[in-house]
């Protein structure tokens, strides 16, 4: 099963709490944890919404 740390955190609270301490916590629980995706890493990335698209005329 895949799960986001942002869905997670609607759910249980995780200020304060690192990455390693809350893989570590989730397997103390009973739960295997394969490994650890980083999708958006880094400080380049623009998120960007379109409002409105416009017919150009010509």
């Amino acid at each position: 099963m895949l799960l986001s740390l942002k869905w997670l955190s609607k759910y249980v609270d995780l200020n304060g709490i690192s990455l390693d301490e809350l893989l570590t916590k989730i397997t103390a629980a009973g739960l295997e944890v394969e490994g650890v995706r980083k999708l958006a890493s880094g400080s380049n990335l623009v998120v960007g919404q379109i409002l409105e698209v416009n017919k150009i005329e010509g």
